[in-house]
C-alpha cells in the first residue's frame, strides 16, 4: 500500500473516533445544558449547509491545490469546531462550531476519494476504500461510542456534574480529531499523476444518477434520524449516555463485521 495511503488510514481512524463521539454526545449535552430542542435542528441544519457551501468551494479548489492540503484543511476545520463546541456556553457558540465542523467534515468527505484514487491500483482500490471505511467510521466508531460514554458516566460519577462528564468526553474527540493532523502532516506535497477521466455518456451518466438518487435517500434519512435518535433515547426513554453509547457502539459493530 502506498504509504501516503496507510497515513491516510491512521489519520482516518482518529478523525472517526472523535467524530462518533460526537455524534453519540453532542444532542444530549446541549439538552443537558437546557437549551431548547429546537437548537437542535439548527445545529444539524447550519452543519449541513456549510457542508454544502464547501462542497461547492472544495469543487472549485479541487483544481488548484492537492487533495492532501484539502484533507489537512478539513481536518483543522473540523478539530475547530468540535473544540469550539466543548467549550460553548451560549446557543451561538454552538452553532458556530457546528458550521466549522460542516466544513471540515464535507472538505474530508469529499477529498479522500480523489486522494486515494491517485494512489492505490485498480486491482487494490476496492480493498483500500473498504478498509477506509471500516478505520473513519465502523471500528473508530465503536470505539467511541462505547468508550465516549463510559467515560461522561466515570466523570460525571467523580466529579458529580454530567456536564462536566460530557465536556471530558467531548473534549477527548476533539483532540482525537485534532491529532489526525499529525499522520496528515507527512502526506507527499506532489499530487501523484492520475489517468484524466473523460466526459460520462447519455448511458454512463443514466446509470450514475440511478446510483446517485437512492445515496441522497439514504443521506435524508440518516441525516433525520443519526442525530435526534440519541435524544430520543435519552429524554423519551429515560436511557443514560452510558447505554446510548452501547447502542451505537452495537450498531457500529454490525457495520464493521
Amino acid at each position: 500500500m502506498h504509504r501516503d495511503a496507510r497515513r491516510w488510514l491512521l489519520a482516518s481512524a482518529l478523525l472517526g473516533f472523535g467524530q462518533q463521539l460526537f455524534v453519540v454526545l453532542r444532542n444530549p449535552f446541549v439538552h443537558d445544558l437546557g437549551f431548547p430542542l429546537w437548537l437542535l435542528g439548527w445545529l444539524q441544519g447550519v452543519g449541513a449547509v456549510m457542508g454544502v457551501l464547501a462542497g461547492m468551494a472544495g469543487l472549485w479548489l479541487s483544481s488548484r491545490v492537492s487533495s492532501a492540503w484539502m484533507l489537512r484543511a478539513g481536518a483543522l476545520a473540523n478539530a475547530a469546531g468540535f473544540v469550539t463546541q466543548v467549550t460553548a456556553t451560549h446557543p451561538w457558540q454552538f452553532i458556530l462550531g457546528a458550521a466549522l465542523a460542516g466544513v471540515g467534515i464535507q472538505l474530508l468527505t469529499m477529498s479522500s476519494g480523489p486522494f486515494l484514487a491517485r494512489r492505490v491500483t485498480a486491482r487494490d482500490r476496492v480493498r483500500v476504500y473498504g478498509l477506509q471505511v471500516i478505520a473513519i467510521q465502523t471500528l473508530p466508531g465503536l470505539l467511541g461510542a462505547v468508550l465516549g460514554g463510559e467515560l461522561q458516566r466515570i466523570v460525571a460519577a467523580d466529579r458529580e456534574s454530567s456536564l462536566d462528564g460530557y465536556r471530558v468526553a467531548l473534549a477527548s474527540g476533539a483532540a482525537s480529531v485534532a491529532l489526525s493532523l499529525l499522520p496528515l502532516r507527512g502526506l507527499a506535497a506532489e499530487e501523484p499523476a492520475g489517468r484524466e477521466g473523460g466526459a460520462l455518456h447519455a448511458k454512463e451518466l443514466r446509470r450514475f444518477v440511478g446510483y446517485l438518487v437512492p445515496d441522497v435517500l439514504l443521506q435524508f434519512g440518516a441525516g433525520l434520524a443519526v442525530p435526534f435518535l440519541q435524544v430520543y433515547l435519552h429524554v423519551m426513554l429515560n436511557a443514560p449516555t452510558h447505554h446510548v453509547g452501547r447502542y451505537f457502539g452495537a450498531m457500529m459493530l454490525a457495520g464493521t463485521l
